[in-house]
């Protein structure tokens, strides 16, 4: 996300830039994450390194758009992090519970994906940022115009 911005307000050499710290961050954190973990340390390396891009494109984003409050945005990170918490719990809960059941592979986990997405999707309607108010319009709106072009058979 942060690379679309970067990109549409004609900003390339930044994300150049980022683009090769990023390789040897990433580098970086594999040999100690592998060196402490095995292998499982390269998801690990891959996370902080994004998290520490994502972090440094935020704050020169901030400065380039000359954003002073980010307490809005923090606070849907936080209603985001929230959602996600929730649907990761129900996630657990409902694969322990398909586990105990007995029931194949093949039909618990497409449930469980699709029951935790309805969870974080309906948590999150129940915040009601104005972000996802945004998106709901813009979705009815496609959904409208898909619809008016189907043509009659």
């Amino acid at each position: 996300v942060n690379g679309s911005f970067f990109a549409a307000l004609r900003n390339t050499k930044t994300l150049l830039y980022m683009g090769i710290v990023s390789l040897f961050l990433n580098a970086f954190f594999n040999t100690v994450f592998m060196h402490l973990m095995g292998v499982k340390g390269i998801a690990l390396s891959t996370s902080v390194t994004m998290s520490i891009i994502s972090i440094y494109l935020i704050y020169l984003l901030k400065r380039h758009l000359d954003i002073s409050d980010l307490s809005e945005i923090r606070s849907n990170f936080y209603r985001m992090i929230l959602s996600a918490a929730c649907m990761l719990g129900a996630g657990f809960i409902f694969l322990k519970l398909f586990e105990i059941t007995g029931i194949s592979r093949w039909v618990y986990v497409p449930v469980v994906t699709v029951s935790t997405s309805v969870i974080y999707l309906g948590i999150i309607y129940v915040f009601r940022t104005d972000e996802l108010n945004k998106c709901l319009k813009v979705f009815i709106r496609m959904l409208n115009t898909l619809r008016k072009e189907r043509p009659i058979s």
